[in-house]
């Protein structure tokens, strides 16, 4: 039992002498300290960031244009960008009245309708299976502007600034 205790007793001076050392190391090389102390700053900046990106999934209610599971939300300046998961053929709405300014294909998002509303704001619905709307025309909040395909549906709401 003794040398069991001397063996815990050689570790503790062992692990007290190497925290020691490491404080020395560092007032003696300040370089060291600073790359650290930079390493810290940087990992605490990533996983801020990355828990912006990364929020856990909602169910998106009544102020989106489908009933679903938002899978990410991104904040920009002046837009708001959603991923949003639903079945194939789910009726997608408009979340305000507007014109339809473009209705179509878009090489980033695919089928694609976008919104103009009033006071500069724009809303986008990308990845849909099918349009139900022209362009030119206007729409009432809640009318069905298309279908949801197999992907998820890409929405953003966009205050446009004029420069």
């Amino acid at each position: 039992m003794r040398n069991l205790e001397d063996l815990k007793e050689k570790e503790f001076e062992t692990s007290e002498k190497s925290l020691l050392y490491t404080i020395k190391l560092f007032f003696k090389n300040p370089k060291l300290l600073l790359l650290i102390i930079a390493v810290v700053l940087i990992a605490i900046i990533f996983f801020k960031t990355y828990e912006k990106f990364s929020q856990k999934p909602h169910t998106a209610g009544e102020n989106y244009p489908v009933k679903g599971k938002v899978l990410r939300t991104l904040k920009k300046p002046g837009r708001i960008i959603m991923e949003i998961k639903v079945s194939e053929g789910t009726p997608v709405k408009a979340v305000l009245e507007g014109k339809v300014i473009f209705a179509g294909f878009h090489k980033k998002y695919g089928l694609t309708v976008i919104l103009k509303h009033k006071y500069g704001y724009y809303t986008l619905y990308g990845r849909l299976g099918k349009i139900n709307v022209i362009e030119d025309v206007y729409v009432k909040r809640g009318y069905t502007i298309g279908y949801a395909s197999y992907l998820p549906l890409h929405y953003e709401f966009i205050k446009w600034y004029k420069h």
